[in-house]
């Protein structure tokens, strides 16, 4: 919904709804929601509702390979989640930095559904949405390795790292599916 320039998201929570605002410019402040007790149950730490869409977003602290996630996803009637806009990227990274242990490398990555597995350079969303927006960090993804078919997502970079620093947060960047991190599960947008 919108209203005179601002977005309007609406978090459903089991006690009922929270609002929060932002500007379409700024970074939108969204409040976290407390995840569904199926969502609960099967270990998501914690949920948003997207403001593009209302997809509710399951993030999964648990790390698993690109091709697990994918299956634990399906398991729960859901996807991997697909990311459309700049707004989602700010949305989702928001989840992550509220989310996020300050420890660990792979805390701060964590797969989407986005994948190349099929066919070399054509990249396919695991919900076979449109792949109508990229956020791929400067030189990727990495061309020169036919072994990286799988996307995970930057999130906040830990103080003091030497892996990454705040440049690649909110990118994306293709790794081996074999690999293991967080991810995200949400309905198929659209």
């Amino acid at each position: 919904m919108v209203l005179v320039g601002l977005y309007l998201a609406l978090f459903c929570v089991d006690s009922g709804r929270v609002a929060a605002t932002s500007s379409p410019t700024s970074t939108p402040s969204f409040a976290i929601t407390t995840c569904d007790s199926a969502a609960v149950a099967v270990g998501a730490a914690s949920c948003m509702s997207l403001p593009s869409d209302g997809r509710i977003v399951e993030y999964y602290t648990t790390q698993k390979t690109w091709e697990n996630a994918r299956v634990f996803c399906d398991n729960r009637g859901l996807k991997m989640l697909s990311i459309h806009s700049d707004a989602e990227t700010r949305a989702i990274f928001s989840l992550m930095e509220t989310t996020d242990d300050p420890n660990g490398q792979n805390s701060r990555r964590a797969w989407i559904g986005l994948s190349d597995g099929a066919t070399e350079g054509t990249w396919v969303w695991d919900d076979n949405s449109i792949t109508d927006y990229f956020n791929w960090y400067p030189g990727e993804p990495a061309a020169n390795n036919v072994n990286t078919n799988c996307v995970h997502f930057f999130g906040p970079s830990k103080a003091g790292s030497t892996f990454w620093t705040q440049a690649f947060e909110k990118h994306w960047n293709d790794a081996q599916c074999t690999n293991t991190m967080r991810f995200f599960c949400s309905p198929p947008f659209g």
